[in-house]
């Protein structure tokens, strides 16, 4: 108890300086802006079929996005697509009923042996010891519908905003955003961002953006799929899996999220 407690103190001070809704924000919201910049990995067109897709059981479920305390919920739609949604929990310590429990238990510094607990324990012992009464649930904007691709021997997921309207284009979306799937690590997902510098993309600079297609997108992706300097350094989201074990400590933050 005492160390979740620490756990608690140490959310609580990082909830101050950053805000998780804001990331997710960042992140959901990235249709609306990735006009603005010709770095991001956005397509005016679709990359893969979503009616000719499959989805992939290792994503199916729900995922804690490193360092942001959200949680992202890849439910599957139908047999192809997944929809996504997402949501934060922002910690409140005034509206816990022992708040002065946990601010008298607390100590500055952890121990070594705590430091060595992955960033995912921690998350859980802290809404563990918390509770519902002690987090504000923060939902992202809007649902995405994702599917994914097999192109060049790699998998890219992409990502299509849903509820965004148009007074000329009306529901139709106009871009999407794409990631590589990387699945290396156990019970980890990492999407990375394709790097839009790549050489391979030249070929695409006299052809006017109302020209291009799907096609013409991955017969180059399809190319270098295979190669390193192809995509970003850094994966943009690195997810760890929620395990059934710890289901009954988000479930109510999960069903006030959909609610809201």
């Amino acid at each position: 108890m005492e160390k979740r407690v620490r756990y608690a103190r140490e959310f609580a001070m990082q909830s101050r300086i950053r805000s998780v809704y804001g990331a997710i924000i960042a992140i959901l919201a990235l249709p609306v802006f990735m006009g603005l910049t010709a770095c991001l990995p956005t397509f005016p067109v679709p990359i893969g079929d979503p009616e000719k897709s499959t989805i992939d059981p290792y994503i199916s479920g729900i995922w804690l996005a490193d360092e942001e305390e959200a949680f992202y919920v890849f439910e599957p739609y139908d047999k192809r697509t997944w929809l996504l949604t997402a949501f934060g929990l922002t910690e409140d310590l005034e509206s816990c009923a022992d708040e002065e429990d946990i601010e008298e238990g607390i100590e500055e510094d952890l121990d070594e042996e705590d430091e060595e607990l992955s960033y995912y324990d921690k998350v859980m012992a802290n809404i563990a010891t918390l509770g519902t009464e002690c987090f504000e649930v923060e939902r992202g904007p809007g649902e995405i519908k994702a599917w994914r691709v097999k192109l060049g021997g790699e998998w890219f997921m992409t990502w299509e905003s849903k509820g965004v309207f148009d007074a000329e284009k009306g529901f139709e979306a106009d871009e999407w955003i794409v990631f590589h799937i990387d699945k290396s690590v156990p019970d980890e997902l990492r999407l990375g961002w394709i790097n839009m510098e790549h050489e391979g993309w030249h070929k695409l600079d006299d052809v006017d953006e109302e020209d291009l297609t799907r096609r013409m997108i991955e017969k180059i992706i399809r190319k270098h799929a295979d190669e390193e300097e192809f995509y970003e350094d850094e994966a943009f989201l690195v997810f760890y899996r929620v395990m059934p074990e710890h289901y009954d400590l988000i479930e109510d933050y999960l069903d006030e999220s959909m609610v809201n």
